[in-house]
């Protein structure tokens, strides 16, 4: 199975309409030598920005060939979205400083050779811009889907 994960938004702007996305596309391993080569011949008109396809770019016939492309291909789409606009920033520092310090308070109670992997990893939670911190918590969200 060959796994693509991709974001949109900068997880940032916490009002109506402001939303962060995080998709992982699953191709089987079968079917992606087939699957690229089929997407291949029409990517080169497909609208770009500086290279990459872009969504926000595409026709809704654009989104629909390259959607039945996938179909047919058994590809699997995850997506999980996230409304900033449900939240503020506050809130979010506060639960990003309470699951930083959570973490901080169970290091103890894991084995001593993985403790120190597990300290960075809590203070790093810590330290994290909350863009970038809302971003991880949707990324992770999306692979255990």
């Amino acid at each position: 199975m060959h796994i693509f994960i991709d974001e949109s938004g900068s997880f940032t702007g916490f009002h109506a309409g402001s939303m962060g996305v995080v998709g992982a596309l699953s191709i089987p391993d079968v079917m992606l030598k087939r699957l690229l080569k089929k997407y291949a011949r029409f990517r080169a008109h497909l609208p770009q920005d500086k290279g990459e396809v872009k969504g926000r770019l595409l026709s809704e016939k654009q989104i629909d060939k390259v959607v039945m492309l996938l179909v047919r291909n058994e590809a699997l789409f995850e997506v999980t979205a996230l409304d900033l606009g449900m939240h503020t920033e506050g809130e979010v520092q506060v639960y990003k400083r309470k699951h930083g310090e959570e973490m901080l308070a169970k290091v103890a109670s894991f084995q001593e050779t993985v403790r120190p992997e597990l300290e960075a990893a809590s203070r790093q939670i810590l330290k994290t811009p909350v863009n970038l911190y809302l971003q991880a918590l949707i990324t992770f969200e999306v692979c255990i889907a």
